[in-house]
């Protein structure tokens, strides 16, 4: 059925990039599984192993990075807003 759907709106994708029935996924760094959303342990990891910032590049590199999962982190504007 579900097959049959993408065919009649010509979407094609790959088996080899194709995952059904999965009880969870890794999109673009964040996890997604019927009970959350949340970001993959992968970017936790990134985050609590950054070295400290001497420049500010480097400052402005990782308040990137903790933008991009600031959404799951409670109070970040008050939590950043020293560094910006």
């Amino acid at each position: 059925m579900l097959c049959d759907m993408l065919k009649q709106a010509k979407f094609c994708a790959g088996r080899k990039k194709s995952e059904f029935y999965s009880e969870s996924m890794d999109v673009l760094g964040q996890i997604i599984n019927d009970q959350r959303l949340g970001p993959s342990p992968e970017q936790i990891v990134r985050i609590e192993s950054w070295t400290t910032p001497t420049n500010k590049k480097q400052l402005l590199e990782f308040l990137g990075v903790v933008n991009y999962i600031s959404q799951f982190i409670p109070h970040m504007a008050s939590i950043t807003g020293t560094l910006t």
